[in-house]
């Protein structure tokens, strides 16, 4: 999918504030312009308040914020100072819905999945689901009605379907996943092997299970007999040799004579021949006088 650099307008805080959003071509207004809200929503994870768009066709899709410390944008003429930048990419409302309906066994009319909840944009969210919500739940008609109950099996299914479908587009991609990771900025070696058929799998596995509950997330990854569990390779070095066992002290001899050249104190020596200076040094009277030691010596000593 194509993508543009487009300006819009998220948030009242300061006048006329302009902000970078990569997004999807069809959201790129050409001739007509297009209307589009940036709404805040559950993350259907952890439930936390998170930024969404919702297309004038009523699509929804994830914001993203990417923002560094100093950073600035350059826009024609004007800098702006914050230099975040938002990507928008498609979102399946299913989730939102997988994420409400799994906090109740009983069946209940769709939009009342929402009740008690502090975003009030949530249940339109729910009714966009109203045609493919079977997929995750048990669906009764009463009358006019429609009740809906969280069906765990069917929502293993339909999150499998959607882990091979990103496996597929990785696959497709020629995206480095897996143990090749490690060297993706480096030079391939003969020895680097392609990625597996899992390794595709793990990764897709990995993102889908970024957008649904832990519990739900754990039972897929049984369901999909996955082990994500980093193996160490531990290499053994080879043992080094045993040391050669030493000679008896008695048998050990120096191999130099280091005793060569010093003078031994010994009778028979022969006395060093004194330079004149030396011999006119002992014919001077040194009564009174002191060694030059003597400076050096503490006091009172």
């Amino acid at each position: 999918m194509r993508r543009r650099v487009a300006e819009v307008q998220v948030s009242d805080k300061e006048p006329n504030p302009v902000r970078v959003v990569l997004l999807p071509k069809s959201l790129v207004p050409e001739e007509d312009e297009k209307r589009h809200a940036v709404i805040s929503l559950p993350h259907p994870k952890t439930g936390a308040p998170a930024l969404f768009v919702r297309s004038d066709a009523g699509q929804y899709f994830e914001m993203t914020k990417f923002k560094e410390k100093f950073r600035s944008w350059f826009l024609g003429d004007t800098v702006e100072s914050d230099g975040s930048l938002y990507i928008v990419t498609p979102m399946d409302p299913l989730f939102f819905a997988l994420a409400l309906m799994q906090k109740s066994n009983k069946f209940r009319p769709l939009e009342d999945f929402a009740e008690g909840n502090e975003f009030p944009t949530l249940s339109n969210v729910l009714k966009s689901c109203e045609k493919c919500v079977q997929h995750i739940a048990d669906v009764k008609v009463l009358g006019n009605d429609k009740v809906y109950r969280h069906n765990e099996a069917k929502a293993l299914v339909w999150l499998e379907k959607k882990v091979s479908a990103v496996s597929g587009v990785l696959k497709a991609r020629d995206i480095t996943v897996g143990a090749s990771c490690k060297s993706s900025a480096l030079v391939r070696s003969k020895k680097d092997s392609r990625p597996t058929e899992q390794d595709y799998v793990a990764t897709a596995y990995s993102i889908v299970a970024d957008y649904i509950l832990p519990e739900l997330s754990a039972q897929l990854k049984s369901s999909l007999k996955l082990d994500l569990k980093t193996e160490r390779i531990v290499e053994k070095t080879p043992e080094a040799p045993p040391a050669k066992k030493l000679k008896s002290a008695d048998s050990v001899q120096p191999v130099e004579d280091y005793s060569k050249g010093i003078l031994k104190n010994v009778k028979g020596a022969a006395t060093p021949k004194l330079t004149a200076g030396q011999k006119k040094l002992q014919k001077v009277d040194k009564t009174g006088m002191k060694s030059i030691s003597s400076f050096f010596a503490k006091k009172g000593s």
